[in-house]
């Protein structure tokens, strides 16, 4: 095994690995909850950009109802980060061939 090369391509990996979060952290996130009366937007860092909710919402006797959607628009927000995440990881993985920096 040739120790430089295999250095080599763990730093690349490692840019690779940043580039991909520095991009992750700068997308925006949105998501709504009842029929768009609860917007949410969050960044990839999990920095919350705006939130949105529809004044007929702003009520005491609405509180529970906004409480769940608030709750739902959020879960799927980071649901999607999440997602994103894996998939952001699965093709870095699958652009790695380890095997040849082991078999030189």
């Amino acid at each position: 095994m040739n120790f430089q090369k295999f250095m080599a391509e763990a730093s690349k990996i490692q840019r690779n690995m940043e580039k991909q979060q520095e991009a992750l952290n700068n997308t925006i996130f949105d998501a709504s909850a009842g029929s768009g009366a609860v917007k949410i937007s969050i960044s990839g860092a999990g920095k919350v950009q705006s939130i949105e909710i529809d004044d007929d919402l702003l009520t005491v006797e609405n509180k529970e109802i906004l409480t769940d959607y608030l709750k739902l628009a959020l879960d799927e927000i980071y649901a999607t980060i999440n997602q994103r995440k894996e998939d952001d990881m699965g093709a870095l993985g699958a652009s790695m061939d380890i095997s040849k920096l082991l078999h030189n």
